[in-house]
């Protein structure tokens, strides 16, 4: 009966011990599953049906898209596993990549601004990089923040990030209960790649997160001895029977104004007396010969509305508009 005794009291003993033991090995393994990918790749296929960009991924097309959720926190942690998780997905057509986001977080702690478009800084944020020639010497970036927003940029291996930049694309954005997703359709026409059959580009999916610290996710994991930034990239293949725009660009415009004035301003009866319409008609024109060489003319331009200022429409104004 004693040893029976202290056979059970060895059995209470050991079971909360072999528990704690469980436990931590389970620990150990989950801790073991996340692994940084170096220069990922993903296969991707054309779009099963037509994408309307919403931000909402009602299409079917999206069900069967190549996809990946495999991010990793580059800054400030080093390659370390993301406080949130990201999944991207990409497809295509004949005119467009089609790129989609799912940021699943916390809505109540995301920082966007309602802005125009480029003008603003410190958000919550996804980002695609290309690099289209894989030359590693330049490349687009598209950003979109949770109200869809975009902004774009050209980088180049001499002066960097180019804000000036733009391009013609589309995105919007949804904030949802857990989180924010992004659409984005990126015209074959608006940018440039290898005129061939098959393409094979150089490419990378941001994340970015500030809060406390500013947190940058990325598909691709960073080599911080690695001072080719593109060179660390992934790559998307499988595009195929898609070509580049001919680079040409016409922007037609028509510019109107009328004034008028009561000839005695001391007699009432004198009614407002308006003169004849007065209309202009301006032209512009762009035509890329090659990657390096893009000619560009007018014809009676509206220096008013050039790319420096934001479109003015104005009714009633005292003085006419502008180059500010």
């Amino acid at each position: 009966m004693k040893l029976t005794s202290q056979s059970k009291t060895l059995s209470y003993n050991v079971f909360p011990l072999i528990f704690s033991l469980m436990l931590l090995m389970a620990a150990t393994v989950t801790a073991k599953t996340f692994k940084p990918t170096f220069k990922p790749t993903m296969e991707i296929s054309r779009a099963t049906s037509d994408i309307d960009i919403d931000g909402l991924f009602k299409e079917t097309a999206w069900k069967n898209t190549a996809w990946s959720d495999n991010f990793v926190e580059r800054n400030p942690g080093d390659n370390i596993e993301p406080l949130v998780e990201t999944k991207v997905m990409v497809t295509y057509n004949n005119d467009n990549l089609y790129v989609g986001f799912i940021c699943y977080d916390d809505p109540a702690t995301l920082r966007a601004t309602m802005c125009q478009r480029d003008q603003y800084s410190g958000n919550d944020k996804v980002i695609i990089l290309m690099d289209t020639y894989g030359v590693a010497s330049w490349a687009y970036e598209f950003h979109v923040n949770p109200y869809g927003i975009q902004q774009d940029v050209l980088w180049t291996n001499i002066v960097g990030e180019d804000t000036g930049y733009d391009l013609i694309w589309n995105a919007a954005a949804q904030i949802t209960e857990s989180g924010y997703q992004v659409e984005i359709a990126i015209p074959f026409s608006s940018i440039r790649f290898p005129n061939q059959e098959i393409q094979s580009w150089r490419m990378d999916f941001w994340r970015v997160q500030p809060r406390e610290s500013y947190h940058q996710y990325s598909w691709s994991a960073n080599d911080r001895n690695e001072q080719c930034w593109p060179c660390q990239w992934g790559t998307v293949n499988g595009i195929r029977g898609v070509y580049p725009g001919k680079g040409i660009e016409v922007l037609p415009s028509f510019i109107a104004n009328q004034s008028g004035e009561i000839a005695d301003v001391f007699n009432p009866q004198i009614p407002f007396d308006n003169q004849d319409i007065n209309g202009e008609l301006s032209l512009g024109g762009k035509y890329s010969l090659n990657s390096d060489i893009t000619l560009e003319a007018t014809y009676n331009p509206d220096f008013s509305q050039i790319e420096a200022d934001a479109a003015q429409i104005d009714v009633n104004s005292p003085v006419t508009l502008f180059l500010n």
